[in-house]
């Protein structure tokens, strides 16, 4: 094996580290002396993650109870583990069902209202809901007691109230009257319901 030429450095012993750049020019500081990398988070404030962001008032409750729920059957040993993965889906549907049916639409009150005694017929009859209704998918009917009709069928919703909607009667109401409406609002939910009120006879007038 022939050996090395005494230009290629072969012996010698090689030096660890990093070799210095040789240059006529100096290199920046900037550029040769190693930096720390650069952290995104460590230069923000810091945000503390035991308060964290507001919920809705349902969704609060709801995680709420499932974390009061959670911590109580944490030691359950053995079986008891798999109750607490049955009875959370339960209480996470019952808290949702009741979030979800407070916002949907209710009948607030009526004119006439429920069993009321009349001594003479209204002119219409007014219904007042929770929330805004549409008069165009609505429909309320007045009947007496033979189960004629007493309006024409036309429902105006008040301008200034969204919630309120007034039928006109044609005939007089008397004796046992129904009020037989379904509402519907915007956002598609229908609800119906009955009410029930009473107008005296007129007194037969005397013939002289």
């Amino acid at each position: 094996m022939p050996a090395a030429p005494p230009w290629s450095g072969a012996g010698w012993p090689r030096r660890r580290g990093r070799r210095r750049r040789l240059s006529i020019f100096p290199w920046p500081r900037f550029l040769t002396k190693p930096r720390k990398p650069f952290c995104l988070t460590a230069s923000l404030p810091a945000i503390s993650a035991a308060r964290p962001l507001p919920l809705p008032d349902d969704q609060g409750r709801t995680r709420r109870a499932m974390t009061r729920l959670a911590r109580l059957t944490k030691g359950f040993p053995g079986p008891w583990r798999g109750v607490r993965m049955l009875l959370l889906p339960a209480v996470l549907t019952v808290f949702l069902t009741a979030a979800g049916a407070s916002g949907r639409n209710a009948l607030v009150s009526s004119e006439p209202a429920e069993q009321a005694d009349l001594a003479t017929s209204p002119a219409d009859v007014v219904l007042t809901f929770a929330v805004p209704v549409e008069p165009a998918y609505s429909s309320v009917a007045v009947l007496d007691g033979a189960r004629h009709r007493l309006d024409g069928g036309r429902i105006r919703r008040d301008p200034d109230h969204r919630t309120v909607l007034r039928v006109p009667l044609e005939r007089p109401a008397s004796g046992p009257c129904t009020i037989v409406w379904k509402a519907v609002d915007a956002a598609g939910h229908s609800i119906s319901g009955k009410v029930a009120f009473q107008v005296a006879a007129p007194a037969p007038s005397s013939g002289k």
